[in-house]
């Protein structure tokens, strides 16, 4: 999608969500329901993401190698 007019708007499709329904209590009064989608879902400016892993690498001999990884 090619955005020229840059703005909060314009960070997220908002084609992509729908608004959920409502239920109807014992009472008969609406009840909203909450929506499907996951926490944080959008990404915006000043989201940022770290990702960390450490390897082991023990030699048995030549060709024989094992790794571990966390």
């Amino acid at each position: 999608m090619v955005v020229n007019n840059w703005s909060v708007d314009s960070y997220f499709d908002a084609a992509a969500f729908r608004v959920p329904g409502t239920i109807s209590s014992v009472t008969g009064a609406a009840i909203q329901q909450f929506g499907d989608s996951a926490r944080r879902v959008a990404r915006g400016p000043g989201s940022e993401n770290a990702d960390v892993s450490i390897f082991k690498n023990t030699r048995f001999n030549e060709r024989t190698m094992l790794q571990f990884r966390a």
